[in-house]
Parts: structure tokens; sequence; C-alpha cells
């Protein structure tokens, strides 16, 4: 069911869409698009004694060592704030960021000293509101530096937030918990356990020092990005953090019954692996668009109820649990980027358990966009917290519920790997994918085995300097000092030093952003100069006892022998192969004698949680043996082997760790356990930790009808988005023809559409082909045959298979516009264009026809061919594929093909608003550029890059184009519509929600 938020100040259009301009020039679309409730209705929460909904807030500060260079005239110390603004204000060009205008925003000067004691503070009424805080410790170093140096910084800037920790709930908790933090704001689950444990370490070292230790310092974690494995949990554990925040959405995506939807409507990113499905059936689910790009969806109360994880030590099995307190994904956007209401947690307040109440905990950044500013720590808040208590809801923090609500000891629950998904190009992908991109050939294809990309080259970079320098920490004998790690003294050792330059390398950030300016160097600068100390120890002939370093295995494809989806694919579903390979990066400071994959399979194709043996290397009955497979190494290219025009690696890496890959092969329908063994030159071994892939049968999905011959994937296909299609003839009149064919419909035949040839699969043993389904399809209907008057109609039943409604798109077709952030060219004093792309529909708009003229949008994948203007009108136009047209006389408005005829109404809507309202419409570019058919993985023939344009023409026969209004604007002014003219959108990217 949908859900209705009220409209007493909103008006009709913005029920649906809420704008705001956010501060320091950054923009956002923030659409709340509405909610989709799955197997449950709305109910009123539960009243009386039991327990109500409780809300926490978690607020996010950072800013990374900018250019993390030996500091002039201090050897053993890396820049900070103050130290680079001066090196700037003498001229020096790097970083590229202007580090004054980024720490002089007025906002950021009140986040860093004082506005989140400020916002508690308007809390304080309320017997157990409060909130988390990270505060970096770069950040820490970052604002030391400028106190008394750059304007609005002082000294005592740390006093505010001593004196908010002294504020206690009822249950004597601090109000607001300074929560742990990788101190440079490093990516955990891809960086090394000691890494992770000296970030930790360093962090809590400076809090200690900055903010004190009464209270006592936090329990709580909060991983950088909100990435998180359940391979963190020792070393969380080892410096003694009991909970952890995580994302909902790898919760919810881990169920049972998960309501998988690809792309902009679902999940935008790889689906989950089998391997992880381990959580059970929930039954309820919610899920909104947000604009960033997805739609987050969660089971309630599940996905809003702090668990346990568990992580077993593959050597002895011993079981570590930790408390993993989820995020709500959908919440913490809104919170982020406008104002929040607290009526707006109705739909899953009605799922609450007064036993165990969801925990509703909004995590953001607070120092950006909406939730950096004033209005929302000093209105928004409190506006917030007080709404929510008068609904029944009790504000708290997380120390305060976990007192009064303990997680049980055996409520474990699988955390798939990810981050949140409001990460522009991630979107809570379960390989990280926006800091650890997939190894590409030269033509951007993914290549476990030859290729290369500038993010995962950074880590080959960290893990060599890593390795050397714990080989000199265990030469020289000696635990760092954490003190001397922070902030090196002269009596500092080189190790010391080694690991002070080397932490600040690992800033998420620098692979975030890519090749932004001088981004791609950073770590380097920081890697030479840690490895320049160690080395000073690594002399003559040393004892190497360290094993070698190992970056946890990656995997290609990463669903084998199923769906596959995200920017990987290009945001198509493909059903790629069995096969797959495990690549990773090795290095050791003595050199590599083998590195080896070491898989098993699986006895009984599931990974209960109830059960180690999938988890240790000893294994038991559940598992078979360990098979080895040599992995095949190469000397990884330090430098910019595609000589990419945006990357200047000026400073090449001292070191860095080689590569290897290795493919196992001849596996469906497996769950198979692998890790990864190196032994170095001196005899030390090391391995990962062990992990897990389903490997499919090249359906991804079970079948329907009355036979189970034919397979679609995804098992339930979506309108508007394709379905992959597997057909074995076995046992039919089609076994052993030498072509098939798939002739198919919609809504009981109710629309039929040209026959595909399909492809044979050896592997498979089936027939297969994709189709893009309709948005008006409530079912898939299909039979096939050999195309010479041999039909397999399943025995006179057909084969029909319910089809679920496309998620709402990012838009509404209404004849009021949109947001002015989706406006791609403007003429002045003329027409405006809108232009917007969810998943294969795309959004056009312009203003409405009046004034005695009639609007068009031209849409065309090519510039090249001319022809007479549309409706009988003067000059000439670029061919057109669709156009959307107008008219001024009676406010029609309609899409128009090739050939000018209304054929593209089944897949396409429109609406105008007339002279005082838009021109708008969506078209579902799979249908106006179908497949040619056929292939394992056939998609549509959608272009990369297509062409729009907006013009006015005079509304009677033989109308002149009005040249002055026309956008983009005029080359020539000619009167005609030409090649130059026209708005060239980009399809082969995901649409960039992003805030800078």
């Amino acid at each position: 069911m949908g859900v209705n938020f009220p409209t007493s100040s909103l008006g009709a259009k913005l029920m649906n869409r809420v704008k705001r301009a956010l501060r320091q020039s950054a923009r956002v679309n923030l659409s709340l698009l509405g909610a989709v409730l799955l197997g449950a209705c709305l109910m009123v929460p539960a009243a009386g004694g039991s327990a109500p909904v409780q809300t926490s807030y978690l607020w996010h500060l950072h800013q990374p060592i900018y250019w993390p260079a030996q500091r002039p005239g201090s050897p053993e110390h890396y820049e900070v704030a103050w130290d680079t603004i001066q090196q700037q204000n003498g001229g020096r060009t790097h970083p590229s960021e202007t580090l004054s205008s980024i720490f002089g925003l007025d906002d950021r000067i009140a986040a860093y000293q004082f506005r989140p004691r400020d916002s508690v503070q308007t809390i304080l009424g309320l017997p157990n509101a409060g909130a988390q805080l990270t505060y970096s410790g770069s950040l820490i170093e970052n604002v030391n530096s400028l106190s008394g140096n750059l304007s609005g910084y002082y000294s005592g800037w740390q006093n505010s937030f001593i004196q908010a920790r002294q504020w206690t709930t009822s249950g004597g908790k601090p109000r607001l918990d300074m929560v742990n933090f990788t101190h440079h704001h490093s990516l955990a689950p891809l960086q090394t356990t000691r890494t992770v444990q000296m970030e930790l370490l360093l962090h809590q070292h400076m809090m200690a020092q900055r903010f004190g230790t009464n209270p006592p310092l936090s329990k709580g974690f909060f991983p950088t990005e909100m990435a998180f494995s359940e391979r963190l949990i020792p070393v969380l554990k080892s410096v003694g953090i009991e909970w952890a925040v995580v994302s909902g959405n790898h919760l919810s995506r881990v169920c049972a019954d998960f309501p998988l939807v690809l792309g902009s409507g679902g999940e935008n990113t790889q689906p989950p692996n089998l391997a992880d499905v381990l959580n059970p059936a929930q039954g309820y689910y919610y899920r909104v668009s947000i604009d960033r790009g997805c739609s987050p969806c969660n089971a309630a109360p599940f996905a809003y109820t702090p668990h346990r994880a568990q992580y077993v030590d593959p050597y002895t099995g011993a079981v570590q649990t930790l408390v993993v307190v989820p995020s709500a994904m959908e919440f913490s956007w809104f919170d982020g980027y406008r104002n929040l209401g607290a009526n707006e947690l109705a739909p899953i307040a009605s799922q609450n358990n007064p036993s165990r109440p969801m925990l509703v905990l909004m995590a953001h950044d607070g120092d950006n966009a909406y939730g950096g500013g004033y209005s929302y720590y000093m209105e928004s808040v409190q506006n917030f917290c007080y709404g929510a208590a008068a609904l029944g809801y009790n504000p708290t923090t997380v120390e305060q519920y976990l007192s009064q609500f303990p997680v049980p000891a055996d409520d474990i629950v699988k955390v798939e790997d990810g981050a949140w998904v409001n990460a522009d190009g991630d979107f809570g992908s379960p390989t990280f994918i926006n800091w650890n991109y997939p190894l590409l050939n030269a033509a951007g294809q993914p290549d476990p085995v030859n290729g290369w990309h500038e993010k995962p080259r950074e880590y080959a970079v960290y893990l060599a300097a890593e390795n050397r320098i714990r080989t000199a920490e265990k030469v020289l004998g000696v635990t760092p000092r954490i003190a001397e790690v922070a902030n090196p003294s002269s009596g500092a050792n080189a190790v010391e030093k080694a690991w002070h330059f080397f932490l600040a390398a690992l800033d998420s950030g620098f692979l975030y952003y890519g090749t932004y300016g001088d981004v791609e160097v950073r770590g380097t600068i920081a890697c030479n100069k840690a490895v320049e100390f160690a080395d000073s120890v690594l002399t003559g002939n040393f004892p190497d006892t360290v094993g070698p370093t190992i970056w946890i295995p990656q995997r290609w494809p990463y669903n084998p022998g199923s769906v596959n989806f995200g920017v990987e694919t290009g945001y198509t579903q493909k059903i790629l192969g069995p096969d797959f390979t495990i690549w990773t990066f090795v290095y050791d400071v003595s050199g590599l004698s083998s590195v080896t994959l070491k898989w098993r399979v699986d006895n009984d194709g599931i990974n209960p949680l109830n059960s180690t043996q999938n988890e240790t290397y000893a294994g038991g009955p559940e598992v078979g043996a360990w098979q080895s497979l040599p992995m095949n190494g190469r000397a990884f290219p330090k430098g910019n082997v595609y000589n990419k025009p945006d990357i200047n690696y000026y400073v090449l890496p001292t070191y860095i760790a080689d590569h290897f890959s290795a493919t196992i092969s001849g596996q469906t329908n497996k769950l198979i356990d692998y890790y990864v063994e190196a032994v170095d030159a001196k005899g030390n071994v090391e391995r990962t930790p062990i992990q897990h892939v389903w490997v499919g049968n090249l359906s991804g999905g079970g079948g329907g009808g009355s036979s189970n011959r034919v397979t679609l994937t995804p098992s339930t296909p979506t309108a508007g988005q394709p379905v992959g299609i597997a057909y074995d003839p076995v046992g039919g009149p089609l076994q052993g023809a030498p072509a098939v064919n798939l002739h198919w419909g919609i809504n009981n035949w109710a629309t039929v559409y040209t026959d595909v040839a399909m492809s044979w699969n050896a592997s498979a043993q089936r027939w297969m082909t994709t189709v893009t389904l309709p948005l008006t399809a409530t079912q898939l209907d299909m039979v096939f045959n050999n195309g010479a008057g041999t039909w397999d109609n399943n025995s006179g039943q057909d084969w029909h298979f319910p089809v679920q409604g496309a998620p709402a798109p990012m838009w509404t077709i209404d004849g009021n516009p949109e947001s002015e952030s989706l406006v791609r060219a403007n003429t002045p004093g003329g027409l405006k264009l809108w232009v917007a792309r969810d998943g294969n529909l795309l959004y056009v708009g312009t203003q409405g026809a009046g004034n005695g003229r009639d609007h068009f949008i031209f849409i065309t994948r090519n510039l090249t061919n001319v022809r007479s203007a549309p409706w009988g009108k003067a000059g000439t136009c670029v061919a057109w594929d669709a156009y959307l047209a107008n008219e001024n006389d009676n406010n029609w408005s309609g899409w128009f093909d090739a050939n000018e005829s209304q054929t593209l109404g089944g897949f396409a809507l429109q609406a105008s608003g007339g002279s005082g309202g838009v021109l708008e419409g969506q078209i579902d570019l799979s249908q106006l550029y179908p497949s040619g058919g056929g292939g394992l993985v056939a998609t549509a023939d959608v272009p990369s890059v297509i062409y729009i344009a907006a013009v006015e023409y005079g509304t009677a026969n033989g109308g002149t184009l009005f040249s002055s209004t026309q956008v983009p604007s005029t080359s020539n002014g000619d009167g005609n519509l030409d090649a130059g003219e026209f708005f060239a959108f980009t399809l082969s990217a995901v649409e960039d929600w992003s805030l800078y």
C-alpha cells in the first residue's frame, strides 16, 4: 500500500518531492517518491506501557590530512591544515583544494567547535535525548593547528564537546557520545588488521588527549562510510569496542524474502550473493527512493533493531560477537538533506516490537549540506525530537538504548559486507566499489587477470608499505608508542615515524574522488616517506619473521552463474558464467615463494549461522576437502597504464605489491569456501580469512507456470526492466531443434511482440535470451518455436509469470516543474531543458506551450541526417528518433516516432501544464531502441549518448522556429534546428547526484 504524507503546507507537487537549496553551493534534488510497503498493512503503533520506537542521531565530522607530505622544517611530521594554508598562501599549488576556503565556511567553523553541543542542549528537556558524534583524528589535528591562526578558530574549542559529554541521560549515559573511528578515515574492511588496529588506537589516544576520559571513552564505533565487514569484529573487540553502526540495508538484503529490485528504483548495485542470504524471512519491507540514485529497502522491525554479528577464528573456531546497530538509510538521507518530520516514521512504527523496540538511528555527515548547517542543528533536531516525543516515541542515545534493551547473546544475524547507500556510484555495493573498482582492460571491461585500475592500484601501494613497516617493527623489536605515532618528536624511532606517515595515506576520500586534482598522488607521497623510515631499519642481513601481507581477495564475477548488475555491467542485468576468478595483491620484503588459492565445496549448499565448519580451515563433515590452485603472479604496473588524461602520476611509488589470480571452473549450483595462502622466501606463511560464494546455474532464479523447463532472471520480473529467459527443450517438442525462438507477450497475450531468436548455452544446456518488459506489464506470457512450424506451448497451457509493478521513477509526470537541479541547459529569456534518467527511463521537460507557439522536445542518437521540420513547420531539423510536442491551441501533448506516427504510447507518458507549467514526459529507451535479439545476455541497444533539444515554432502551418528561445542556444540563428544545437546526454554512466 502507499503512504499518505501530510500536505498542509507543501501542495500537491511537494507531497512527493521536497526541494531545498543547500549551503555552500552544494545542491541535490531530494525526492520522497513514496514508500513501497510489502507484505503487511499499516497499523497504529501500540499504546500503553510497552516500549515505543526509539530514535537517535549520529553526526560525522571529518577533514583529511590534505597533503600528507613532510612538514617544512619538520622531517618527522606531515603537514596539517595550517601548515598547508601557509604554503598555499606562499604560492604552492598543492593540494588542489584551497584549504582556507574549506575550513573557513561559517557552518564548518561552528560544527567543528560548538554547534553539536548547542544542538544537544536544545533537547535536554527530554530525559534520554542525545546524539552520537564522530570527530576524526585528522580533523582534531587540523583544528588544533587552526586554533588562533585561521579566523573563527579559537583556543579551547574542545571545551564545548567536553561539556556536552558531561550531560547524561536518565540512565547516566553521555548525551553526546563521541564514538570510536579510524583516525585517518581509512576504509577499514579493505585495510589489514594491523592497520585498522593502529588507526583505532591512534584515534583513542587523540580523543583522550583532547576530550578527556571522564566519562570514559565510548564503547561504540562508526566505520568510515559506514563500511563494515564481520572480519572487523576481532580487531574492534581488541580495543574495547562493544558495538558498531552498520547500514540496515546490509541486514535486509540478506533476508530470505528480500524483495530485490535492480536499478535506481531499488538496489543500484550488485545483487546479494546467495552465500550471504542467511537471515530469516521478515515479511514486511519499507522502500523509499532517495535522490542519490537508489531506493533503500529495509525489513521492519528487523533492520531497525540492534542484533549481534559474529566472527569465527578460522584457526581455532572460537566465536566472537559484536552488537551491530543498524542505521536507517532512508531516514538518514532525508535528515541530512532536509527537515525530517517525526510523522514520517509512521510506516515502520506500525511494526514496532514493544519488548525490543526499534531504534531509528539517523547517521550522516554533520559538516556538509543541510545536515551541517544552523537550521539543521538548531531547528530541525529539536523539532524532530519534540515532535517524536509528542507521537509517543522516545529520543535516546545508543548507549541508553542498549542499557535498557540488551541484545540477547543468541540474537545472531548476518551482516553483508558494504557501506552506506548514499555514497555516489557505490549505493551500498558489497564490494565497496566506489573505493575498490574492478580491474579493467583497455576497452573498459572487467579483466581480473591482466587488467588495471587506479583505485585498486592504491591498495597495492598501501600493502607494500604496510609489510615493510611491520617487518621493520619486528626487526627493531619495539612496540610503537601511540603518542609518538600521533605526533612524532625528535626522539621518535623510525617505525613510529613510518606509521605516522603511512596512516595519513589511507583517507578513503583519496579513493572516493579518484583522479580529482592531485588526489591520485597523495597516498604515494605518504607511503614513500613511510618506507623511507622503515628502510632505514631494513638494512644488511636482517631477520625476517613476518609473513606476506595479502589484500582481502576479490572476485569476478561477484555472482558467478547468476545475475550481476551495477557499474561493472553498465547498470544492465547480465547473467555471467559460473567460472570465476579470485585475485589479490601480495607483498613481502623477502620476496614470495608461492601464492595458492585454496577452495572447497560445501556438502549441503548452506552455511548456517549456528555452525562454524565453513568458517574454519579444519572444516568438518559439512564441507569437502580443500583443493589447491597455484595463483599466477605478475608485477602490477605503477604507472598510468591506459594513459588516462586525468591522471598525473608525477610521483611513483617506491614499492608496489604484485598481482595474483586464479580461476575456479566447472562448478554450478554449489556453495564454495575459499582463501589465499602465501609463503615468503623465508618460509613465513600467511592466510586470508575464509570467504564464501554461491555459484549459480546460469539462470539466476526460479521458474513459474506449470513447467520448470523455463526459468527467469530475476525470478519475479519487474515492469520496465529486463528479464532473462532460459528454456530447457528436453522432454518437449523442440528437443534437438537447431534453432529456437521466443514468442512472447504480456497481460494474458493482450499485446504480442516480435519473436526473438534465442542463443544456445552449452554450459547451461539451455536456450537463452533477454527481453525488456513494457511499463504496462503485469504478466509475462511465452511459448517457443523452431521457426518451421513446431511449437512448445507447455502442453497447451503456455507459460505465464507474474510481473511486479515498476518502482516509481524519480519524477512526477503532472505538468509541474521538477527540481532546478535537473535543468541541463537554459537559454536566458527562453526555454529550459530538464533531463534525467532512471534506469532505461528518460525524462525530458521544457516550458509548456502558449503565446501562440507550439513546443517540441526532440530526441536522437545520430546528428548526421536532416529532414523537414515536423507538423509542417518551416525550415529543417536534425532527423529525430522521437519527439514530444505540445500544441498551443488546446494544450494537447503527445509523443511521436521517427515516422511522425503516435506508436510510442505503450512505453511513454506525457503531460503539459500549459503556458504556466511545463511540457514533460518519460520514455522507455529500451523500447525506443530495441535489441537485435539473441545472445546469452541480450540487452536493449540503448546508445551511450543521446542528443536532446527543445524549441518553439509558431503555431500556424509553416510557423517558424524562434531561434532566440531554443535550448541549447542557437549557433547561427538560421531558423533551422542544426546538429550543433543539441544537448548531449550521456547514458553510459549512472546519474550524478553528488555533492561537492
